[in-house]
């Protein structure tokens, strides 16, 4: 069971809010609380099929959905200074960013989905499975970027710390995460579209990822929301999958099996505003 706020150190929780997840009466940071069985589960939810039919859908078929998001992220790091060195990005899936990334990086990625490193292996992109608290890199980087992932980590401090030793004096650190502070999530509550645990285990609101990447030894600057490209089919299945109402799980379900092989991807934009971009910079 969880004792200790990974973001501030504090041991004073309300349980349960928005659904089965709590929060630190001293921060204001809602997770899911770490019980015995959980890091088994999340082994198991990663997994072998988790990027060709559980939480992605058809991961693969999304290629082109990506590539737009990811080419929107390498214009916001130019912006923030990251134009070249070398990169790492922890939790590569198929690829796709690091096929996007390697005219402007020395780009490599990990994953702990070797399904996924197969695939990012014939995209022809360098990535390797491996765990990234015990990744050794051969020398310092100049980024490591974190696309939707620390919201799934159970120890998202070691991993942000990490990030930190690995990292040149003023390397930067990107990533991606819900917002639960933003007016959207405010207004859904529980039926926010991003609570789904156990795939998401950490919540965080503007104010505790700054408190969080300070701890462990970066500067944030300003939180951009950003929108993202979305594929239709992948949408259906999401609300498959997440909808609290079992009459949406049951329509998405259905409505992606009658859809799927018979319609080209469909791609559309969405921004709620409820997606934050953190770029953050290694203290000297």
């Amino acid at each position: 069971m969880t004792t200790v706020c990974v973001v501030c150190g504090g041991g004073d929780f309300e349980a349960p809010v928005l659904g089965s997840l709590a929060r630190c009466r001293a921060c204001g940071f809602i997770f899911l609380l770490r019980t015995a069985d959980l890091p088994q589960r999340i082994e198991a939810l990663y997994a072998g099929e988790y990027f060709t039919g559980a939480e992605f859908g058809d991961y693969a078929s999304q290629h082109g959905t990506f590539a737009r998001n990811f080419q929107a992220y390498l214009r916001r790091m130019r912006q923030a200074g990251a134009t070249g060195g070398r990169l790492l990005e922890v939790g590569c899936a198929y690829g796709f960013f690091l096929e996007q990334a390697q005219g402007t990086f020395d780009a490599s990625g990990i994953d702990v989905n070797e399904p996924a490193i197969a695939a990012a292996g014939a995209l022809g992109v360098r990535a390797s499975f491996a765990e990234f608290l015990t990744y050794k890199p051969d020398t310092k980087l100049d980024v490591v970027c974190m696309w939707d992932t620390i919201e799934h980590l159970l120890e998202p401090l070691a991993y942000a710390e990490k990030a930190r030793d690995v990292l040149l004096d003023g390397g930067r650190l990107f990533l991606t995460t819900g917002d639960i502070g933003s007016a959207m999530a405010r207004l859904r509550g529980e039926r926010w579209r991003m609570i789904h645990p156990p795939s998401h285990v950490n919540y965080f609101s503007r104010s505790t990822i700054t408190r969080l990447l300070d701890r462990a030894g970066f500067e944030v600057d300003p939180i951009h929301s950003v929108g993202t490209h979305r594929d239709f089919l992948n949408s259906l299945h999401l609300l498959g999958l997440f909808s609290k109402k079992s009459w949406v799980r049951r329509m998405a379900g259905s409505t992606e099996r009658l859809l799927t092989g018979r319609i080209p991807s469909l791609g559309f934009y969405l921004n709620f505003h409820d997606i934050m971009f953190v770029s953050a910079r290694r203290r000297r």
